[in-house]
């Protein structure tokens, strides 16, 4: 695959990984941990264009590390917490969960009042920046669309926030499904299936849910969550590195379950039109 790709002059770098084995999408599923992968250049015939693509929001189509660590460590400095540090807040155990279980990591338990204080500031904050959109983040919605293919966001922001969030970047008209976190209610966010039901429920594609392994339905992310997500639901994961925090590890529990790597969203866009 990586020769075939460099003959038609593509600048990418991506390897396909191979994973193991998928439970069926119907049943309950425990996100799954993670472990070291093994990585393993693949074949071109390993690959086809798929029929959805289900793609993560933040520092995926946007770059948000910034912004997210300037209102975590106002919101944790407000609640009696020392100063957090980007490096800190991109490392702790759980970032790519919902913002209630992040700081309930911070502070040892639930704490509805600085979840609040959180969306307060972040609503305020928000209202006085731009999003930081990536560069790619665009042209390749416009390509997925124009082939017809089902795209959905499927993100861990808070459903309210999320919805306004694609609203004022210009790109609400590329997806299907717009799918964000319901607080309170783990089962329906990412990690688990409980997401990918949401996104599909009013499409045609709600009537292959029961099948275990759905690899022509993409799952793209920049997180673990995200490919725990691709995992708990049978879909094809697709890590998108330029903003991840740390290199994603898949264990070996999926046999047979294949995976890709990508630096970029402009890199996965060349890939789509390989296909």
């Amino acid at each position: 695959m990586l020769k075939y790709l460099r003959s038609l002059g593509m600048a990418m770098h991506f390897t396909l990984a191979f994973l193991v084995g998928s439970k069926a999408i119907g049943a309950a599923q425990e996100a799954i941990d993670m472990a070291e992968i093994v990585l393993s250049d693949a074949k071109r015939e390993d690959l086809s264009l798929p029929k959805a693509v289900f793609v993560d929001w933040d520092n995926t189509i946007t770059n948000s590390w910034p912004f997210l660590h300037e209102v975590m460590d106002e919101t944790v400095q407000a609640h009696g917490k020392q100063h957090l540090t980007l490096e800190e807040f991109r490392n702790l155990p759980n970032i790519n969960m919902p913002q209630a279980e992040i700081i309930a990591g911070i502070f040892g338990e639930d704490r509805p009042d600085v979840t609040e204080t959180y969306w307060r500031i972040y609503k305020q904050k928000g209202q006085e920046r731009p999003l930081d959109i990536d560069p790619d983040a665009e042209a390749l919605l416009r390509y997925l669309k124009e082939n017809e293919i089902f795209v959905a966001v499927v993100s861990n922001q808070e459903q309210a926030v999320l919805e306004n969030n694609v609203k004022k970047s210009g790109l609400a008209g590329y997806f299907n499904c717009i799918v964000g976190a319901i607080r309170g209610e783990p089962e329906h966010n990412k990690p688990m299936i409980g997401a990918i039901r949401r996104a599909v429920a009013d499409s045609p594609l709600v009537r292959e849910l029961e099948e275990k392994r759905h690899d022509d339905w993409w799952f793209c992310g920049d997180g673990d969550s995200d490919i725990k997500t691709a995992l708990n639901s049978g879909c094809f994961p697709v890590w998108i590195s330029n903003y991840a925090i740390r290199p994603i590890q898949f264990n070996n529990q999926h046999e047979n379950q294949k995976g890709l790597r990508v630096d970029t969203l402009g890199a996965l866009l060349n890939i789509f039109k390989s296909l």
